[in-house]
């Protein structure tokens, strides 16, 4: 599985960077055939503090899965997204396969 970051209006961590790539190496406990994950991080302008917003596109055979949180902080969003595609995986893992 390969991951890649992208991020918009700011510079991305490495501590973020590393928690991404924890949580979402376990998407691969639930669907092993994962090609790879795009990971886009963004900071929208916005009057409350609910700006951070995090996309999730997951590339899998015959089929995307885009999956997109805003939340205050960017753990939640990640958090939120690989929730939402654990879900979709194991719905679905029968029809993937």
């Amino acid at each position: 599985m390969i991951l890649n970051f992208q991020s918009l209006n700011f510079k991305l961590d490495k501590k973020l960077k590393k928690f991404s790539n924890k949580k979402i190496s376990k998407l691969e406990l639930f669907y092993k055939k994962i090609i790879d994950i795009k990971v886009l991080f963004k900071i929208e302008n916005s009057t409350n503090s609910v700006n951070k917003f995090v996309e999730f596109i997951v590339r899998i055979p015959g089929n995307n899965i885009v999956v997109k949180s805003t939340a205050v902080s960017f753990k939640e969003s990640i958090s939120n997204n690989v929730k939402s595609v654990e879900r979709i995986l194991k719905r679905k893992k029968f029809n993937f396969t």
